[in-house]
């Protein structure tokens, strides 16, 4: 099988024994250094080479091809390697650390389109019943609300489910405002974030 070599940024587009067209083009890197890489098809070379500037124009933009099939954990994917290069190195691990152990494996699989307010409470509930404190059942829904407010900024959803579902966990008797442990974990967690202030504000009006 002989491969085609195209220029710089045009990806590799050859044609395969049975006829086809193929190609294969870089997107950058996931949110653990790995390589991205898309294979597309086509009749002819004018429509593979037509895909792959697609693929690469829609990548520039932050926009997946097909949205309507993204799911959870590549939209997540998307937002946290974007995020990287905006917060502290410890604040993006935490980010990392909380989606992957509370959000992903409940969530993950689940197409972006699809997600809707009730399969975000079913998570919170889940994740309180196993004990999961209600500093980090906060933080799960912010990482919840700032991921989904950036697929809408994309486009990729019409509106933020999780502003639709409950803040948190099952409400209980205990006193709604945070201690001083949990209010400095939660101011902690804010640096960094386009809308620090406004948590900042937030917290001392109350």
């Amino acid at each position: 099988m002989s491969k085609k070599r195209r220029g710089r940024g045009e990806g590799s587009i050859f044609k395969r024994n049975d006829g086809i067209w193929a190609g294969s083009v870089s997107l950058g890197f996931d949110s653990e250094g790995k390589r991205i890489r898309k294979d597309v098809y086509g009749k002819t070379k004018k429509e593979v080479q037509e895909k792959i500037i697609a693929l690469q124009q829609d990548a520039l933009n932050g926009v997946p091809v097909k949205k309507e099939k993204i799911t959870v954990d590549q939209h997540f994917q998307d937002w946290l390697r974007a995020k990287k290069s905006s917060i502290a190195y410890t604040t993006h691990s935490n980010y990392l650390s909380v989606y992957n152990n509370h959000i992903k494996p409940n969530l993950g699989g689940v197409k972006l389109k699809d997600l809707n307010y009730r399969q975000i409470n079913v998570l919170y509930e889940k994740l309180e019943e196993k004990g999961l404190g209600k500093r980090m059942l906060n933080f799960v829904s912010f990482l919840l609300r700032s991921a989904l407010d950036d697929a809408v900024k994309k486009n990729l959803v019409d509106n933020n489910q999780a502003k639709l579902s409950a803040k948190q966990g099952r409400k209980s008797k205990e006193a709604r405002f945070l201690n001083k442990e949990e209010l400095q974990a939660f101011i902690q967690a804010a640096k960094g974030e386009r809308l620090e202030e406004g948590f900042l504000l937030a917290i001392h009006s109350h």
